[in-house]
C-alpha cells in the first residue's frame, strides 16, 4: 500500500504515472463494496464495539430500524420491531415477546387516523397476536370468516340412455356438501350440521317404499324403463351448524339453522333402438342407443349387397309420441367423407315389427358396395 504523500507526488502537474503507480494508487483505498472486517478496525474502535452489552446492541439496531406508531396515553412514542424471530415493543425501554408469552398491557391513544380508526381511539396490546396485528397495519385488526353455503345434488348409476321396457336396478345417491367456514384461507369447520335423514321420491314426488332410509343411497329395484325422461328425486335434512369465529375467537354471525334441502332431481332417457343392415344386407341389426328427444345427424355404413335398409321405431316419428319425422337421408362421399344431398326418395317405406317393436323400414333395392348414409330428423 502506497502512502498518500507518495501517491500525490505521482500525480503532480505534467507528471505521467506508470501502470504500476496507477495500480498502487487504486489498491491503497477500499472500495464501497468491500466489507470491513472487524480485524481491520482501529484497535480502540474494535474494543469499544466488543464491549457493548446485548441490550445496548439491540437499542442501536432498534433505533436504526424501528417503525413509529401512535403515541401512548402518557405521550411516549410506541414502537414495534421484528428482529429475526423476536418481536419487541419499545417505549423508552424494550421488552421481547415470543412463543405466545403475554406482555405488560400497552395502551395508547391514536394521534393520526388509520383506515376506519379515527384520531383519539384507545388501542390495547395484551398478547403476541396483538403485536403481530400492530406490526402489520398499526391496528388490532379483526379478521372475519368466509361462509360457504352447503350444496346438494342427486345422481344415479343407470347411464344416460336405456331401452324402453328394460328392467333395471337404479341406485340413487344423494350428494350433500355441508359447505365450509374459512378464516384467512384456513379451514375452520363445516357450515351446515350433519345430515339427519334422506328421503327419495319417484317422478310424481311420492316416497319410495321403506322411507326414510338410513344413509344417502337408495336402490329402486326392478324398475321398468319408460319412454322419455325417467326422473328420480331426493332431499336431505340437516342439523344446526357450528358457530363461526373471528380471528379473536369471538362469535361472528350466527350458526346455519337446521333445515332441509330443496328436492333435487336426476334422470335418464328411455328410448327405442334404431336398426340398420350394417353387418350384412339381409339382417336388421340393432344399433347403439340414440336420444329420441335430441339425436340427429345419425350416420350408418350400410353393408354391401342388395336391399340394404334401415328401420325407425314408430315412437320416433308418430305425432302422438316423439313426433320427430325423418326429413333427409344424406349420402356419404367416399372420397371426402362428407355427407350431402337427400336420397330419401331412393328408399321404399314399409311397416314391419322388429324384436316386438313397430317400425318403419326404409329399403333401397340397388346392388352396390358399402354405402354411408346419415339420418336427419
Amino acid at each position: 500500500m502506497a502512502s498518500i504523500n507518495d501517491i500525490l507526488t505521482w500525480f503532480q502537474s505534467l507528471d505521467k504515472p506508470n501502470s504500476a503507480q496507477f495500480a498502487a494508487a487504486w489498491q491503497s483505498f477500499r472500495h464501497k463494496d468491500d466489507k470491513i472486517n472487524i480485524n481491520d478496525l482501529d484497535n480502540d474502535l474494535k474494543t469499544a464495539i466488543q464491549s457493548i452489552s446485548a441490550s445496548s446492541a439491540f437499542t442501536f439496531s432498534l433505533l436504526a430500524t424501528l417503525a413509529e406508531r401512535p403515541t401512548t396515553g402518557n405521550g411516549t412514542t410506541l414502537y414495534v420491531v421484528l428482529e429475526n424471530t423476536t418481536i419487541y415493543v419499545w417505549n423508552g425501554s424494550y421488552v421481547s415477546v415470543g412463543g405466545g408469552i403475554s406482555i405488560t398491557p400497552q395502551t395508547w391513544v391514536t394521534n393520526v387516523a388509520m383506515g376506519d380508526i379515527p384520531i383519539g381511539t384507545t388501542i390495547n396490546i395484551t398478547n403476541i397476536d396483538d403485536i403481530v396485528n400492530v406490526l402489520k397495519d398499526g391496528t388490532t385488526t379483526i379478521f372475519y370468516p368466509a361462509l360457504n353455503a352447503p350444496s346438494f345434488s342427486i345422481g344415479h348409476n343407470a347411464g344416460t340412455l336405456r331401452k324402453i321396457g328394460e328392467s333395471v336396478n337404479v341406485a340413487l345417491a344423494f350428494n350433500f356438501n355441508r359447505g365450509s367456514i374459512y378464516l384467512n384461507g384456513v379451514y375452520q369447520n363445516y357450515r351446515a350440521g350433519a345430515a339427519t335423514g334422506y328421503i327419495f321420491y319417484n317422478a310424481a314426488t311420492a316416497e319410495y317404499a321403506g322411507m326414510p332410509q338410513v344413509g344417502s343411497v337408495y336402490t329402486v329395484n326392478a324398475y321398468a324403463v319408460l319412454r322419455g325422461n325417467n326422473t328420480f328425486k331426493g332431499k336431505v335434512a340437516y342439523a344446526v351448524g357450528v358457530q363461526p369465529l373471528d380471528s379473536n375467537g369471538a362469535a361472528s354471525g350466527t350458526p346455519l339453522a337446521a333445515g332441509e334441502s330443496g328436492i333435487q332431481t336426476t334422470s335418464f332417457e328411455g328410448v327405442e333402438p334404431l336398426f340398420a343392415t350394417t353387418v350384412n344386407a339381409a339382417t336388421d341389426t340393432e344399433q347403439p342407443l340414440v336420444s329420441m328427444l335430441s339425436g340427429n345427424g345419425i350416420p350408418y355404413m350400410l353393408a354391401a349387397g342388395t336391399s340394404r335398409s334401415f328401420a325407425i321405431p314408430k315412437s320416433w316419428t308418430d305425432a302422438d309420441k316423439t313426433n320427430r319425422p325423418l326429413l333427409q337421408v344424406q349420402e356419404r362421399d367416399p372420397f371426402t367423407g362428407n355427407y350431402a344431398g337427400n336420397v330419401l326418395s331412393a328408399f321404399t317405406a314399409t311397416n314391419v315389427t322388429i324384436g316386438g317393436v313397430a317400425c318403419t323400414k326404409y329399403t333401397e333395392n340397388v346392388t352396390r358396395g358399402d354405402y354411408g348414409i346419415k339420418l336427419i330428423f
